[in-house]
């Protein structure tokens, strides 16, 4: 289970020209100087192991399932749909 909590910013808050806006694509994580994008080891394989069934020709329903049964998580740490691999 997870908890995320998120509150308005208001304008005169707003974030620093440069800083992130957009959400982190699946696969990348923040390094750790905060300084740039890196590969996320785990979602990495999760990610090569869609391409890979993909390419075999499996169905959505069948790499949600092999997905889950590997124990990979979709982004924050929601179970995967045919939705979330199709995006």
């Amino acid at each position: 289970m997870s908890l995320e909590w998120r509150r308005e910013v208001p304008e005169s808050e707003a974030a620093a020209h440069g800083a992130l806006s957009e959400d982190i694509p699946y696969g990348l994580r923040i390094s750790d100087d905060c300084q740039r994008l890196e590969v996320d080891p785990v979602e990495d394989k999760a990610l090569m192991l869609m391409m890979e069934l993909l390419v075999q020709d499996f169905s959505y329903s069948s790499i949600v399932s092999d997905l889950h049964e590997r124990a990979f998580a979709c982004e924050m740490g929601k179970p995967w749909t045919r939705v979330a691999l199709f995006k």
